[in-house]
């Protein structure tokens, strides 16, 4: 095979070669310059990867850039070629081109159903104290040269290739990455090999996507199949959804939790001026809320340490973190106002039970459920939150095209009377606000730092610290 090492990442793949892995034979021996399955990101000599549903006006894009098409259907077309599986000729094909992708850099996976997003940015900008750090994770691509956005929590195969690739020319040695159970399930991460992999927790999540629990926790699972050799397993000992994972990773895992692990939590203090924890002999102070981080801190610490960094050097950085935009945000300090991206059932109970330990008069919650989206946690959603709130108001988070009554209907069956009903959600959090006092906690729950809602088939900008923000001050000149 006619391959030569070049200046960058790529290696200098010639299509002929390329396509014989797939028993095409062709003289073609121009070189390849990238693969993907975006047509809007190929150009002259890339390989374009036609993945099943992909229509005819996206391979006509391509080739009207010059690139090569590889497509599950038979056509007599010129720069045309039949493959049985675009998916596995996909993966063949970046681990040709790129087949040590992730060898040189420090890999960390972390995946969970709740607290990937807050882990992650947690461990970016600890190990930046020591790394030139790439963060992978939803909507965020982010280093100290470039930042990106994305619409998946673990963008597409070729996407991560391509990203890894873009930060390893700019010296980037350390990439940490969100990695969700549809990736797993699609295979996005198949060339990726990871030195670290944090479990933070399963629960019940994406049943509509994977249908029942068992298949959902065991997708979770596979993600242990993509350690580098001498790699670690880091898992969360409190989480008993996690004890089966333990006989598949003899010798590879490291526990932390409150239960006796590894790296053993206690002493969790909750103040007004952010969370205080102990991790074995170690005191840390935080600026961050929420007693549920302490689990993920915890196993931030865990990561830490086991890449040798010193103790001094992780209390330091854990006490100067900042907490992720939309994660247990505070945005306003009397009243004492957060929002927060929790939308399942578990990460609902964590965040009420958190802010119910906070000194109060008045809890307020704003808070939807999806439309077109895991229904059966709809009622249990509706009723933790009316549970936890002196006043609970329902209102939309990306209701999509389903009617909001549908969702109201399923969110108040188990609900208490304290309930309200606002279908627009801005005028729900300007009700909260309005009937909020100085001593008292307004949550807005779903959405986080999400800059649009879905209704309807429309993407409408919203932004919900932004409305929070104008209505806290109107509020104030009120006052």
């Amino acid at each position: 095979m006619k391959k030569e090492r070049c200046g960058s990442i790529l290696e200098k793949i010639h299509l002929n070669d390329a396509l014989a892995q797939f028993g095409i034979k062709t003289a073609d021996d121009r070189l390849i310059k990238g693969v993907h399955e975006d047509s809007r990101k190929v150009g002259e000599d890339w390989i374009f990867i036609a993945l099943p549903g992909k229509g005819e006006t996206f391979v006509f894009e391509a080739l009207e850039k010059g690139a090569i098409v590889l497509w599950e259907r038979e056509e007599q077309q010129k720069n045309v070629y039949h493959v049985k599986d675009a998916r596995f000729a996909m993966y063949r094909l970046i681990s040709l081109c790129y087949p040590d992708i992730s060898d040189d850099v420090l890999c960390i996976a972390v995946t969970g159903t709740n607290g990937k997003s807050s882990t992650a940015y947690f461990l970016y900008q600890c190990l930046s104290c020591r790394y030139s750090c790439l963060w992978i994770g939803t909507h965020h691509v982010l280093s100290d040269t470039f930042q990106e956005d994305s619409a998946n929590t673990t963008p597409s195969l070729c996407e991560l290739t391509r990203l890894i690739e873009k930060a390893k020319k700019r010296d980037v040695h350390c990439v940490i990455m969100e990695v969700s159970s549809h990736a797993i399930d699609q295979k996005r991460i198949d060339a990726i090999r990871y030195d670290y992999i944090v479990y933070t927790n399963i629960t019940s999540d994406h049943l509509d996507y994977h249908h029942c629990e068992a298949h959902y926790r065991y997708t979770k699972y596979k993600l242990r199949k993509y350690l580098k050799k001498n790699g670690r397993i880091i898992v969360n000992h409190d989480d008993p959804h996690l004890r089966s994972l333990y006989p598949l990773i003899q010798g590879q895992c490291v526990t932390y939790g409150r239960n006796m692990a590894h790296f053993h939590l206690h002493d969790i203090e909750e103040r007004r001026s952010g969370l205080c924890f102990a991790v074995d002999d170690q005191m840390y102070h935080t600026h961050i809320y929420g007693a549920f981080q302490a689990m993920n801190l915890t196993a931030v610490i865990a990561v830490c340490s086991l890449i040798k960094m010193e103790k001094n050097q992780i209390r330091q950085c854990i006490e100067n973190l900042l907490p992720l935009s939309g994660r247990m945000q505070k945005i306003w300090q009397d009243p004492l106002v957060f929002i927060d991206y929790a939308h399942t059932a578990s990460a609902c109970m964590a965040l009420f039970n958190t802010v119910r330990r906070l000194p109060h008069d008045k809890i307020i919650t704003v808070i939807g459920c999806g439309g077109e989206r895991d229904e059966q946690k709809r009622s249990v959603m509706g009723r933790l939150a009316s549970e936890a709130s002196t006043l609970c108001i329902f209102t939309s988070d990306n209701p999509r095209s389903e009617s909001l009554h549908r969702i109201f209907d399923m969110m108040r069956q188990e609900a208490g009377s304290n309930i309200m009903f606002f279908e627009d959600r801005a005028h729900a959090v300007k009700f909260a606000v309005k009937n909020s006092g100085n001593n008292d906690i307004i949550l807005i729950v779903g959405k986080g730092d999400e800059q649009e809602q879905l209704i309807a088939g429309r993407r409408i900008p919203f932004n919900d610290a932004e409305v929070l923000c104008r209505a806290l001050k109107e509020r104030e000149e009120l006052v």
